[in-house]
């Protein structure tokens, strides 16, 4: 596993936009394709970490069709912890379900609860677990908090929980790498 490999595939995209626009946005269609967009690009991370060829999804400059599912299934292949594999199988799912059909418009509890418990079986397995400190909040343009919310809160939409699973899927994996990686300096070059 090549640390700035996946350092450099997934922050090729500028994630906090991304995490900040799929928080504040009204849209729950914008919001959980933001989400499935950074989760796909983690997924891309991955695989090129792991196989240690960080254009493997370039394509003559352009981007390398091929579907999320067939990207996750190589990252399973290739080591991805089975509660994080799982966990973004259903945002893929999720997005496939909301991309494909507009009569969806909001985030079933259901969904939520999957991820959660996904996330809670691969906490397990490496001695740590899901807390009610875990959360994510947002403001407005004058820095007012506009919501807190943890898996726990009786939020009307379940928005801002997968925003707040992808985040805690964003630090699991940066563990796993780094777990896998026992020495790198600030650039994530393996010394």
């Amino acid at each position: 596993m090549n640390a700035k490999i996946y350092m450099d595939v997934f922050t090729s995209i500028d994630v906090n936009s991304f995490v900040i626009k799929a928080s504040q946005t009204e849209d729950t269609t914008g919001a959980v394709l933001r989400v499935h967009l950074l989760c796909e690009k983690m997924i891309e991370a991955w695989v090129c970490a792991a196989t240690g060829f960080e254009q493997l999804f370039d394509d003559d400059g352009n981007q390398l069709l091929m579907e999320c599912n067939t990207k996750l299934k190589l990252a399973k292949n290739t080591g991805m912890p089975e509660g994080i594999y799982k966990a973004l199988k259903v945002i893929n799912s999720l997005r496939n379900d909301v991309a494909h059909n507009p009569s969806k418009q909001e985030i079933p509890d259901g969904r939520i609860a999957s991820i959660r418990s996904h996330l809670d079986n691969h906490l397990s397995s490496v001695g740590r677990a899901l807390t009610a400190k875990q959360y994510i909040n947002t403001f407005n343009d004058k820095g007012d908090e506009l919501a807190f919310v943890t898996f726990d809160s009786e939020e009307p939409s379940n928005k801002l929980k997968l925003c707040l699973a992808l985040n805690i899927i964003v630090g699991e994996m940066t563990i796993v790498v780094a777990s896998k990686n026992k020495v790198w300096d600030n650039d994530f070059r393996q010394k």
